[in-house]
């Protein structure tokens, strides 16, 4: 999946405004992998999770490596979609496939940073973006420049390294302890399967998720199923399942045989993370299998000796945040940041505006009919 591709993303000689000297070029298979075994990458920082979003979508790695003078080595996860070169979006990552950040040999300071904004800025195309980790967010902020703009995101992170035993007893609420004893004392059954087992079932509960919603907005049927199809097509879950193998699992929750919640979890080192799920809300919320799910999955994380279980972002859904708060979850922020030549992402925000007054109208007009 990986290809020389010098020829669009060139080396270069550059200095820190430290004055040490930094090559930067297009990463390799093995420098990456390296590097990865040298550090507790999350699943999104990964070769094996490029190779899924290459085989799911269009584009080409552009992965940067960067050797510093001084022997600090960085790899930075990047993709190239467009037709050539100058036409071309650089993103670290394209949305919805995560926030990889820098993998380093060591903290990377503002001055290391700020190289790798002169090099992404030197690659052209009409856009250029990363999406960083959580950590070293004060490096980062501090090394953007003025030419780059920022946008603001947060996501919740539960630290599990106390193992489960205490996580339940210290911290999850009362409350939620009690939502998962009554699912289990009304026969919720929960299964998981890796590799792809399940993925039937989950994307038939995805799609009814899907459709509910949209009945909620006007939204026919058929134009939900497609319009979930292209969110979330069965070919992009398939690639993952195949590039991360037993650290891609699948969880069903079923009531008298019936799923009602399905989950996907994803292990790398010691991260865990709850990367999608969905419910039939009706029988699911009766039940609180949600709640069943979420604790047997950072059951199995501690089992797995995972020390974080991240449970992504809520979109500023109030009712997601409270649920990932009762899970131990705190909030933590980080940014994006990105340069165009092209308004991409202006764009996307008019026509998100003008499409949620469209929804609204809707609304307004079926409530008033």
């Amino acid at each position: 999946m990986f290809s020389n591709l010098s020829r669009h993303d060139p080396t270069h000689h550059l200095r820190s405004q430290a004055g040490v000297s930094w090559i930067a070029e297009p990463a390799t298979r093995d420098q990456w992998v390296e590097l990865h075994g040298a550090s507790d990458p999350v699943h999104h920082q990964t070769p094996m999770w490029l190779d899924a979003l290459l085989a799911a979508e269009r584009g080409r790695d552009a992965t940067r490596a960067y050797r510093s003078g001084d022997g600090r080595r960085l790899i930075l996860p990047l993709v190239a979609q467009g037709p050539t070169p100058r036409l071309s979006r650089y993103r670290s990552l394209p949305y919805g496939w995560g926030n990889p950040g820098l993998l380093a040999t060591s903290p990377p300071t503002a001055d290391d940073l700020g190289v790798v904004f002169e090099d992404l800025d030197a690659l052209g195309g009409v856009h250029v973006g990363v999406r960083t980790w959580l950590d070293d967010q004060d490096a980062w902020q501090n090394a953007c420049p003025d030419r780059f703009e920022s946008i603001e995101h947060q996501t919740h992170t539960a630290d599990i390294s106390a193992g489960f035993d205490r996580y339940w007893d210290t911290t999850l609420s009362g409350s939620t302890r009690t939502k998962v004893r009554k699912a289990e004392k009304l026969g919720v059954e929960v299964a998981s399967g890796e590799a792809g087992a399940q993925l039937p079932e989950f994307y038939s509960i995805y799609e009814d998720w899907t459709v509910e919603r949209g009945a909620g907005r006007s939204i026919p049927h058929a134009v939900a199923v497609a319009l979930a199809r292209r969110r979330n097509p069965l070919r992009k879950l398939d690639a993952v399942a195949s590039a991360l193998g037993p650290d891609f699992v699948v969880w069903v929750a079923s009531v008298d045989g019936t799923p009602v919640a399905a989950n996907i979890q994803l292990f790398s080192g010691t991260h865990s993370t709850y990367w999608r799920g969905f419910d039939r809300r009706r029988e699911a919320g009766r039940t609180r299998a949600t709640y069943l799910l979420q604790s047997r999955m950072i059951e199995e994380a501690c089992r797995r000796g995972c020390r974080w279980h991240h449970m992504g972002e809520s979109g500023g859904v109030a009712s997601l945040v409270q649920f990932k708060t009762t899970f131990g979850a705190e909030a933590r922020t980080y940014r994006e940041y990105y340069r165009e030549r092209i308004p991409y992402m202006r764009a996307g925000q008019a026509l998100d505006s003008v499409r949620g007054r469209i929804e609204q109208s809707l609304l307004r007009r079926r409530r008033t009919s």
